[in-house]
């Protein structure tokens, strides 16, 4: 044997083995070798590489001992292995490379994948081409791989980088206990778009009212890239107590400036519902489909069309008014059986044009039997046109203008049927005069009739002949305010605070017009309104640091209306309202609310709330609003009597858990006057309208959150109207995305588009 000592650090042997013996079919097998130190074995017909390293075309493979035995022209590895193509990472106790045939086998791997951020533990992997890999025995996870939370075992693997892998007899273990099997499972290794299998979700959701649950959950998505501009998930969604659901989403984008989204779900539920606990509206109980068919569907289309235009398309529909809220945690009431609305928008730099056109129909009950609509009172909108200009300088200022052009066709079988044109211009200028400023606007409404009322049979109500008729209403408001402001500076004469105070006068005036004629309309209240508001508040600005922020740390205002088509006891003043928000830091918050009666002499409303949050995350809100008279906002709303408290909490327990908190308190139910109101509901006892408890547990690799909720609803049995108490537990488990598809990514040419 001949010994050689290289003392220098890295000595670069280029070992001549450009064996250049031809290719292989799959992959290079041209092999350079480098190391600190070898000897050759003239018996063995070995060299011997100390501290090695072997590149193969773009990989590299290091190792602490390099053995090559030139008659069988084989590479083994024997210790510290160490592979880096710049697409993986490779340690393994030792392995071997045959020159001839290209192929890699390496032993007890640990395997990350870059472009995945997944990592594969082995008994043994095989390298059949440049970058296809067979892994036997192996696990794989993106979780810490020292102590995985999930992770996927397989006998037999193939797994091709910058492709998909697929796998036999696969299971997924969480916490090392088996809650999942598939004889074949396949996804994508590619950093791209990619088909294949996104993790399943579990949920149980257990009701108070029995005919509400549905068990455990478990939701299976496939993910199915089937071209760069389009792609489908589809999602397996198998109901304990329900049966098999399908979900499917359809996305594309087949051109530049265009996108659009289908979703549809559809279960023919396997169970039959109890009755007596549920809705039947006007169902006969004898006569319905215990086990319905649900479904719903959504579809959504944008488009850029001609002048840099924009078309908006929308439609969604469902097999009842339950299926959302037992679905799908939505909280309608009264849900869409279907509706539709087109749109398009045309804008330029100094103003916009759109059209729009709604039509629809909404259920009727909260059933899931009863499939009732108002098809026959729904107002079906036809288009409208709204136009809007705004001229940079007009006499030095801004004039803003605009016009809505609206067809409404009632096309209702019984009562007030027919076509309402509403039109409207309006127009904005703003100017100053000299520390004043002034806000003119000026709106014309227009209103056209051509109609006939059909009314029901059974009213007794005598048909009215069709008739045409209109009229017009001004609207004139002008706003006047000015600026006073004080700052305040520190020693070295930097301003520091701001103190502002801006008065301002608002009149607004809504021409008195005679609407009765027209019923559908409702009467529109004519208005004449002086409303004097004073505001101040205070800026502080942080002069300590680079950005010098800037925050305002509290505001009072004082606001006094004027109705004088408001007139009781000759009065024409109302209550003085009074707002004081504090902001002493980015953690506190608080505001408090008067609205003062002068004729009473007395407090009528009262509205504070508070905000208190830490560095940690954690924070609290309380709500509080005490309303004793009814009374009507100046715009019309209706503002009832209430006394409500209303409670919110998000608390971090760790930097894992996290307890989420929420109640509604409505103290005026124990009121007899509520409780025993002309109403035909029976009304429960009970103080606590809705409350909210959840428990979540953040994982790196998955999420659980555990949910209990009690809120108040009202049901039709046999005829009665009642409040019930409605308690829900629900159980969400979700393993995090392993990157297996990237379901965002759809996209036309180098424009990224996303999908909502």
């Amino acid at each position: 044997m001949i010994n050689f000592q290289i003392s220098i650090n890295r000595l670069l042997i280029l070992f001549g083995l450009m064996l250049l013996l031809g290719q292989a079919e799959c992959f290079s097998r041209t092999a350079t070798i480098e190391s600190s130190q070898y000897t050759i074995d003239d018996k063995q017909n070995q060299v011997h590489y100390e501290n090695g390293r072997l590149f193969l075309g773009s990989m590299e493979i290091s190792s602490s001992k390099i053995i090559y035995q030139q008659a069988e022209q084989l590479f083994r590895f024997e210790s510290d292995l160490f592979i880096d193509n710049q697409k993986t990472l490779i340690l393994a106790e030792n392995g071997t490379y045959e020159v001839e045939s290209g192929k890699l086998i390496l032993y007890k791997i640990s395997f990350f994948d870059q472009n995945r951020k997944s990592y594969i533990k082995a008994e043994k992997a095989e390298r059949i081409s440049e970058n296809e890999f067979i892994i036997f025995n192996g696990t794989f996870t993106s979780c810490n791989p020292n102590t995985p939370a999930w992770e996927i075992n397989s006998s037999y693997v193939i797994y091709e980088l910058e492709n998909y892998a697929s796998s036999i007899n696969t299971v997924i273990n969480l916490y090392s206990v088996p809650i999942f099997y598939t004889p074949y499972l396949s996804w994508p290794t590619t950093s791209k778009r990619g088909s294949g299998f996104l993790f399943p979700s579990y949920v149980r959701v257990d009701n108070s009212n029995i005919s509400k649950s549905y068990g455990n959950r478990l939701t299976i998505p496939y993910f199915l890239a089937l071209d760069q501009d389009h792609d489908l998930s589809i999602k397996l969604d198998f109901l304990q107590y329900r049966g098999l659901g399908v979900d499917l989403n359809y996305q594309y984008a087949f051109s530049e400036g265009m996108q659009g989204q289908f979703v549809t779900w559809y279960l023919n539920e396997s169970q039959n519902r109890i009755l007596d606990e549920e809705t039947m509206g006007n169902s006969n109980p004898k006569r319905v489909d215990q086990s319905p068919e649900r479904f719903r569907y959504i579809f959504d289309h944008k488009q850029n069309i001609f002048w840099d235009g924009q078309f908006f398309f929308h439609l969604n529909g469902n097999s009842d008014n339950e299926i959302n809220k037992e679905y799908f945690n939505s909280t309608i009431e009264k849900d869409a059986y279907y509706s539709r609305s087109f749109n398009t928008v045309f804008q330029w730099d100094s103003g916009s044009i759109s059209t729009t056109h709604n039509q629809g129909e909404d259920f009727i009950y909260e059933s899931v039997f009863d499939k009732e609509t108002n098809k026959e009172t729904k107002v079906h909108s036809q288009p409208s046109i709204s136009l809007s200009q705004s001229f940079s300088k007009v006499l030095g200022s801004n004039l803003s203008i605009g016009i809505t052009d609206t067809w409404t066709d009632y096309e209702v079988q019984y009562g007030w049927d027919g076509i309402i044109n509403q039109a409207e211009i309006n127009a904005k200028y703003p100017f100053s005069i000299d520390f004043l400023n002034l806000i003119p606007e000026y709106r014309k409404k227009l209103y056209h009739f051509n109609v006939e009322y059909t009314p029901d049979p059974d009213s007794g109500e005598k048909n009215q002949n069709p008739d045409s008729y209109g009229w017009s209403i001004d609207t004139h408001k002008l706003e006047m305010n000015f600026e006073l402001f004080r700052y305040f500076q520190n020693l070295d004469d930097v301003n520091t605070g701001k103190l502002v105070i801006i008065p301002k006068a608002t009149l607004y005036k809504v021409e008195e017009v005679d609407q009765e004629r027209l019923r559908i309309i409702g009467g529109k209240t004519a208005q004449d309104n002086l409303v004097y508001d004073l505001s101040f508040y205070y800026l502080s600005k942080d002069v300590t640091t680079q950005d010098q922020n800037v925050k305002k740390i509290f505001q009072l205002d004082f606001s006094q209306a004027h109705n004088y088509y408001q007139v009781e006891n000759g009065e024409e003043i109302l209550p003085l309202e009074i707002t004081f928000s504090l902001f002493p830091s980015n953690l506190f918050s608080s505001s408090l609310f008067y609205r003062y009666d002068n004729d009473q002499n007395k407090i009528t409303k009262t509205q504070a709330s508070i905000k208190s949050s830490s560095a940690f995350g954690d924070s609290v809100t309380l709500k509080y609003t005490d309303n004793t008279e009814s009374y009507y906002e100046l715009d019309g709303t209706f503002v009832p009597i209430a006394k409500v408290y209303t409670l919110s909490g998000s608390f971090n327990i760790s930097p894992i858990i996290k307890l989420d908190v929420s109640g509604n308190w409505d103290l005026y139910r124990h009121d007899a006057a509520y409780r025993y109101s002309s109403s035909d509901i029976e009304r429960l006892d009970r103080e606590l309208v809705s409350g909210v408890i959840a428990l979540t547990y953040q994982h790196d690799c998955y999420w659980v959150k555990l949910g209990y909720v009690e809120d108040i609803g009202t049901q039709t049995i046999d005829g009665s109207t009642r409040e019930y108490l409605d308690k829900r537990i629900s159980l969400n488990f979700s393993i995090n995305e392993w990157n297996v598809s990237d379901i965002y990514g759809l996209k036309y040419a180098d424009n990224e588009l996303s999908i909502d």
